[in-house]
């Protein structure tokens, strides 16, 4: 899904995009992407993703030891303003770390959805 889309928690049945993420950026530029995984019957254990490095069309190329991924995690809120366009509930709060920085361990809780937000880390010109 694109970068700027949210799902609420309850939204799991579907497809949403495609087998391949297809970004583009202008130089010095950053552009993230989404992928999405769901279990809408069961808890998700493990979730291993993989990411390869990023083609332009020109052949210029930024390595996959540049992208960073990052896990999706949602917050309660429990009381809205009154100017607020959604009601309370869980909402996706993005950019948590997949990878403890501490332990270099994997954080995983148990839940029926996976996202996964990456972003190149560094980026060549063009």
């Amino acid at each position: 899904i694109g970068q700027n889309q949210k799902l609420a928690l309850s939204v799991v049945e579907g497809t949403y995009g495609a087998a391949n993420v297809n970004i583009s950026s202008a130089r010095n530029e950053v552009e993230s992407f989404q992928v999405v995984v769901a279990a809408p019957k069961e808890n998700i254990n493990v979730v291993k993703v993989e990411v390869s490095d990023l083609i332009g069309p020109d052949g210029s190329k930024i390595g996959k030891g540049n992208i960073r991924l990052f896990r999706e995690e949602y917050v309660r809120v429990r009381m809205s303003t009154s100017r607020a366009e959604l009601p309370p509930g869980l909402y996706p709060d993005p950019l948590v770390p997949f990878i403890n920085p501490i332990t270099g361990e994997p954080i995983e809780p148990l839940t029926r959805t996976r996202k996964r937000w990456g972003e190149p880390v560094t980026t060549s010109g063009g």
